[in-house]
């Protein structure tokens, strides 16, 4: 039997839920009315010619069509979203794209990770400063705010701004001219890693990021790298190049003062609120509950957010290197209770108050201490899921042998290994609507296994990600 998978559905919910969760006209509400009952359709029609029930489709997509399915856009009671706005015709969050500029900061990059030639005339300074009062003078000029740029231009825009200051930009360049050096030295080059190495200092999630090419190896690394020393830069080659024990002393470097300074900084200059507030619940009350009642009001509060993805077993995870709390939009729900979002975000925030320890190299995040505190009397973890969470317990980090699934992981993506990426065959029938722009793919069952067997085999080794 062929598994059918229907791409496009998971983005036209999450474009829903950011909608509704902020304050929104009657007009705009009709717009995503119409919206959302034409993307049902369209899924409709697909599992119609397949013969496929909903059940059939993945879990991500499944909640992301009950969720679509449930709103009620005449009610009255949605907390924050559903209430009257003046009219807004400027493009909506996420949808500007400034053209060509990923481009020009690749060049960019590429330019400030080599030594300065003689005779060039080319100030990469005084590039990165004209493009940066281009942009700002742009986005002035057509009454753009910040948080209405894509993902990508915003976080391109943030860095040309934070470098645009010289002392940031000298910063950067002593930055790359110690670490380039000490990178280079671990790195052996063959077909795998070539030289020339550079470095990049950019935004990104993880701790680095290897790609080699024809042109030689760049190494990605997060922008507030920039404050370690040559010890801390060691260290770092040893963990991408020689799979060291060092992942300790450098994680525990992305804790530092400095560090997060940095990191602080650079979410201010995004432009983009703090989105806590969702549909039918807010992060930010959850928080200051479970901070009232279980942590006698002392925990700082970290940055809340909610997912992107409609999860079924891992609701919640701290990324301790941002600071960053984040909770499955699968609990942003009417049945949900807000006992169940105040149990996950208890585990998270146990998370972040008693830390990791270390052992062999490895971090631990449920460590005996975390397991005795993890169900506190008043929350437990049966009490939350039956009471309308919509999964078992441990399936919610209540258990302690579910770490891998566990809502409360405490590692960011930086302590989840090495990521490869593969190729999949499938043959596959596309539609596709203007706006929604769903898709559908076929997979045949029979070929699961050789198709894993496949991407396996067909890995790229010179991409490595931690």
């Amino acid at each position: 039997m062929a598994a059918l998978r229907i791409q496009g559905l998971v983005r036209v919910a999450n474009r829903v839920r950011r909608e509704l969760s902020q304050p929104t006209s009657a007009g705009r509400r009709q717009e995503l009315r119409e919206f959302v009952t034409d993307s049902l359709r369209q899924v409709d029609r697909i599992l119609a010619a397949h013969a496929t029930p909903l059940e059939n489709l993945p879990p991500p997509t499944q909640r992301a069509y009950r969720f679509l399915a449930a709103l009620d856009f005449d009610a009255t009671t949605l907390p924050g979203g559903l209430t009257e706005a003046p009219p807004d015709t400027s493009p909506a969050a996420g949808n500007v794209s400034l053209v060509r500029l990923a481009a020009f900061w690749q060049r960019l990059l590429d330019r400030l990770a080599q030594p300065p030639m003689v005779g060039d005339e080319d100030d990469p300074y005084e590039s990165l400063s004209s493009a940066n009062k281009n942009i700002e003078r742009y986005l002035q000029d057509q009454g753009l705010d910040p948080c209405q740029l894509t993902q990508q231009s915003r976080a391109v825009r943030r860095w040309l701004v934070f470098f645009a200051e010289r002392e940031n930009f000298d910063a950067y360049i002593s930055a790359v001219r110690l670490a380039s050096p000490i990178l280079s030295a671990v790195m052996v080059a063959g077909p795998r890693f070539r030289a020339p190495l550079r470095v990049h200092f950019r935004p990104m999630s993880g701790l680095f990021r290897v790609r080699g090419a024809h042109d030689g190896t760049r190494v990605a690394l997060p922008t507030p790298m920039i404050t370690f020393d040559a010890q801390l830069f060691t260290d770092l080659a040893e963990l991408i190049f020689r799979h060291g024990n060092t992942k300790q002393p450098v994680l525990e470097a992305t804790a530092a003062e400095a560090y997060q300074d940095i990191l602080a900084e650079l979410d201010v200059l995004a432009g983009v609120p703090e989105q806590a507030q969702g549909v039918f619940h807010d992060l930010s009350t959850a928080f200051e509950r479970v901070r009232q009642s279980h942590f006698d009001g002392t925990i700082n509060r970290p940055r809340l957010a909610w997912s992107r993805t409609f999860t079924g077993r891992k609701f919640g995870h701290y990324d301790r290197i941002t600071d960053t709390v984040m909770i499955s939009c699968s609990l942003d729900r009417a049945d949900v209770p807000a006992i169940a979002l105040d149990f996950v975000m208890y585990h998270e925030l146990l998370h972040k108050k008693l830390g990791v320890s270390w052992s062999g190299g490895r971090a631990r995040a449920h460590t005996p201490e975390y397991r005795f505190k993890s169900n506190p009397p008043r929350i437990s973890g049966n009490q939350a899921m039956s009471s309308g969470a919509p999964t078992s317990p441990s399936r919610a980090s209540v258990s302690p042998g579910t770490a891998s699934r566990c809502a409360g992981a405490g590692c960011s993506s930086s302590d989840r290994g090495v990521t490869r990426t593969g190729g999949r065959r499938s043959c596959s029938a596309r539609l596709r609507s203007r706006e929604s722009a769903i898709r559908c793919r076929k997979y045949s069952r029979s070929n699961t296994r050789a198709s894993k067997t496949n991407r396996e085999r067909t890995s790229r080794p010179q991409r490595r990600q931690t």
